[in-house]
Formats: C-alpha cells, structure tokens, sequence
C-alpha cells in the first residue's frame, strides 16, 4: 500500500499551469501563508514547493488536521474487532468517571465521539484543556443533549478516542498508528504531542511533512482502506438533528 509520487507537468494531466499559478498569486494576496504545497492529479505531483526555511522533508504540526487520522485510527481498531462502535464510553475509563453519571454520559458511545455528536452544547477546549487530566474533565462536563441529537465541535472528543484505542491495543495511539498507518503508507517521518498524563493528543498535535499529508489523503481517494472509511461513514451519515 505504499503511496510514491511521479513528478508530471500540469498539462499532461488536463490541468492548466496558468491556472494554478493564479491560485498560488491569490493566496499570497490573501496572505494566507501557504507555506509548502503539493497538488496531485491521477497519482502524480504536478505542482510543489516549499518556502524557505521549510524543506520538502521538513516535518510540520498539523493542529486539527490530526482528528482525520484519529478518526482512521479508530476505523483500524473497529476493524480488528479491538473495539465497536457501539462500545459505552465510560466502559473505558471506570477509574475517571463523576460520582454522578448523568443518563447522557452513560448513553455515550464510540460512535458517538467520532461524529461529535457527544452531548456537549458548547466548544469546551477552553475549559478543559489546562486540566491536569482531559479524560477525568470531559467525562465530568455537562453532557445537556443526548448523544447523536446535537453536533458540537469537539477536540477532546478525539483526545478521548485515541484513549480508548490505548487501552485496547496496549501500546500508545502513535505507535498504533505507525504500525498500522504510516509504515504501510511510507510515512517515515513523524511527531505527536501527548498530554500530562503520557495519552496520545487525539485531537491535535500530530507533525507530518506536506508528501506525507498527500499521501493520506491519496490513501482515501484510492479507498485503499475501505473496510475502515466505510465504518467511519456510517457514523457519520447519523441523522443529528
């Protein structure tokens, strides 16, 4: 399954170099720091660069870019039967739970962290990201909607994920995710932030270099790993309301 780019011209695969061109001017207009780039058509890299002091192997942090590849992550554990989707959440984690579990919190389930659809009425990362335990502080928020009614936006949703995949596959989320992802995509190079308590960062702090998000993204649009992207598009296909 290892992902590798020919180089090509713009033109042999029926897109115009002036074209491209005038995004990239649009973008500098804009000042949107595109800082490295990569377009691929049909397997091949028709465009790239990378500004200095960025290099083609220079590894970069992809903030929320890093829940895509958590959300495959747990497509790859569903997979292997280490987890379902339909697992309670706090079946997990009996050591972090509130002394009150709230009726939401106990519907809580895998799928429903990975559509966002946990419960939570407001983006909380501000409240929860300077606790000493994320896991402990998101199971104890308010959960005010039932799970799979209300999407909300959720960084510690996937953060709870990748701990999840932790305690059934016994090893760290990254190094799942090197096994399992990156070293059949050819992704050699890699960084990951954790949390105070040793956890893989689910929800951010994963560093990659531009070719390596290509190939990603490649990955999906071959459907190289259907039997995982098809369980994740049943999640979120949900009816939410």
């Amino acid at each position: 399954m290892n992902i590798s780019f020919e180089t090509d011209i713009p033109e042999n695969q029926g897109t115009l170099s002036k074209t491209i061109i005038e995004f990239i001017d649009a973008c500098e207009a804009q000042n949107l720091q595109l800082n490295t780039f990569m377009l691929i058509c049909n397997n091949k890299a028709i465009t790239q660069f990378w500004k200095k002091p960025y290099e083609k192997d220079c590894v970069q942090l992809l903030y929320s870019l890093t829940k895509s590849f958590t959300g495959v992550g747990v497509g790859i554990a569903s997979d292997k039967k280490l987890i379902n989707l339909e697992d309670s959440v706090i079946s997990f984690f009996p050591d972090k739970l509130p002394e009150t579990i709230s009726e939401n919190l106990q519907k809580m389930k895998v799928k429903h962290l990975l559509s966002m659809t946990c419960g939570i009425h407001e983006n909380t990362y501000g409240m929860l990201y300077n606790q000493d335990d994320w896991i402990k502080a998101f199971l104890a928020q308010d959960f005010p909607h039932e799970p799979g009614t209300y999407y909300r936006y959720s960084t510690h949703a996937s953060h709870v994920l990748a701990a999840i995949v932790e305690k059934v596959a016994g090893m760290s989320f990254y190094d799942f995710l090197k096994i399992n992802l990156f070293e059949p995509l050819g992704i050699a190079k890699s960084t990951w932030e954790h949390c105070k308590q040793g956890i893989t960062a689910g929800g951010m702090g994963l560093g990659l270099t531009t070719e390596s998000i290509a190939k990603f993204g490649q990955m999906l649009l071959n459907k190289a790993m259907i039997v995982y992207s098809k369980k994740v598009n049943i999640v979120m296909a949900m009816d939410i309301k």
